[in-house]
């Protein structure tokens, strides 16, 4: 990527707004790899991506973090699974249905595939940084397949 000055890159784990936060400014510059791109209230939004947003702070007196966003989208992809595995449901058809979701796109227009010998869902990541205490978006859809 031709960089001379990163000396680390974080992943989904050190993507919080504590680190964004940190009261020493130490954060500053601060890049990680994420599945997700962290929004906030001001944020460039969907309709529906606003729904969401303002439903999660009604009801949690918080905005929501990847996190909370990761967890929507797991949520997302159990009841699309079970919604094609049927009424009887068995572990194989659940791990059927799962590996037959291919080009799901969430509310936030990332892509997930799975199939029998892909478990792992993304194939790419945004790369954002801590400017000004706020995760920004500096990278979007790197593959790392």
């Amino acid at each position: 990527m031709g960089w001379t000055d990163v000396d680390f890159v974080g992943n989904d784990a050190a993507y919080g707004q504590a680190i964004a936060n940190a009261e020493s400014g130490a954060a500053e510059g601060y890049h990680v790899f994420t599945h997700l791109n962290r929004i906030y209230a001001d944020s460039d939004i969907s309709p529906e991506v606003g729904a969401w947003y303002d439903e999660y702070v009604e009801k949690f007196g918080s905005e929501p973090n990847a996190g909370a966003m990761e967890a929507w989208r797991a949520a997302d992809l159990t009841v699309l699974a079970l919604e094609r595995a049927g009424r009887n449901l068995t572990r194989d058809r659940f791990v059927a249905a799962l590996e037959s979701i291919t080009d799901y796109t969430d509310m936030w227009g990332n892509r997930v595939s799975f199939g029998p010998d892909d478990h792992k869902g993304v194939t790419d990541s945004n790369l954002a940084q801590v400017q000004d205490r706020r995760w920004v978006l500096v990278g979007k859809s790197i593959r790392f397949d």
